[in-house]
């Protein structure tokens, strides 16, 4: 079982580019920002479902950008 700390939600989240409630969005709830904001806060745990979400998200992301002159500059 993986596990995201409050603070690696929120760190993910901003490495994505995303508002709490396009992150929201991204993950399938329907852009409650609420919803994130419990999970950054500690008042809530997001399910295994939704931090598998998180981690294929964040994957996706970064390997859209992999052949950018930015990405490769990057990662030098």
């Amino acid at each position: 079982m993986n596990n995201l700390s409050p603070q690696e939600i929120r760190q993910a989240r901003l490495l994505l580019g995303f508002s709490q409630e396009e992150f929201s969005k991204a993950l399938g709830f329907s852009g409650k920002k609420q919803v994130v904001n419990r999970w950054e806060s500690g008042a809530r745990k997001p399910s295994q479902l939704t931090i598998d979400k998180i981690y294929k998200l964040f994957r996706q992301r970064f390997e859209e950008n992999k052949n950018t002159p930015l990405y490769k500059k990057l990662m030098e």
